[in-house]
């Protein structure tokens, strides 16, 4: 992870006080941002974890702000000092790590603190794999992706070749040059590659890489992969 900070996301002075004096001690610098400020796209990091003042329609924008570029969703708490079962709700639902309350109880919150930056490291390596991958994809060729998407099908080269209307020495070429542009010595690690990467929720083989979060809100608990 590039480093220790965290941020606050509000506008309530005396709340970011709370969590900085707190955390401060720890070694974690707390910054802090408006969420008006927050342009259309604009992603903040980097960053370990987030904590969000409550407010009505701020989460989707926040989460917009705190998503790396590959899908993954960074940790965040949401505090306030105005606590509603509606907030609770809202908060949690969207995905929040914990719902905090003012006067902020230091023991949760390092707690916090500390899962919270557990999550974000293993996103920030999760981010790097996976534009480690998009960048492999990206150098497959149309012809060669026809063959991948055959060859994580199951097909074998006779059936791929006949399907193509190429010679199975064609094949076994492009399964060479599709092992080199993906870095992956064997078919085994092809199809591995494939459905950690290209394929959709739906098991769907996807000629681009897929975004899709590795860990999150699973219900009622955060996971990690």
């Amino acid at each position: 992870m590039p480093n220790t900070e965290s941020v606050f996301i509000g506008t309530d002075a005396h709340l970011h006080r709370q969590l900085a004096t707190t955390l401060s001690p720890h070694g974690v610098y707390l910054g802090r941002r408006d969420p008006d400020s927050l342009q259309v796209g604009e992603r903040i990091g980097p960053m370990s974890i987030a904590y969000v003042e409550f407010h009505p329609g701020w989460l989707p924008r926040v989460r917009r702000a705190i998503t790396l570029k590959c899908g993954f969703v960074l940790p965040f708490c949401v505090v306030t000092p105005h606590p509603t079962v509606a907030a609770a709700v809202e908060s949690l639902r969207s995905g929040a790590l914990d719902f905090l309350t003012s006067p902020i109880d230091p023991r949760r919150l390092l707690t916090n603190q500390v899962s919270g930056r557990q999550l974000a490291e293993r996103a920030w390596i999760l981010a790097r794999e996976w534009e480690a991958a998009a960048e492999r994809i990206a150098s497959i060729t149309p012809r060669e992706m026809d063959v991948l998407e055959l060859v994580v099908a199951g097909r074998m080269n006779k059936q791929i070749a006949s399907a193509l209307h190429i010679s199975e020495k064609t094949v076994e070429a492009h399964r060479h040059r599709i092992m080199k542009r993906l870095q992956v010595q064997s078919t085994v690690e092809i199809v591995r590659f494939a459905c950690r990467f290209m394929l959709d929720e739906d098991g769907q083989f996807s000629r681009q890489i897929v975004s899709r979060a590795p860990f999150g809100y699973r219900g009622d608990h955060w996971s990690l992969p």
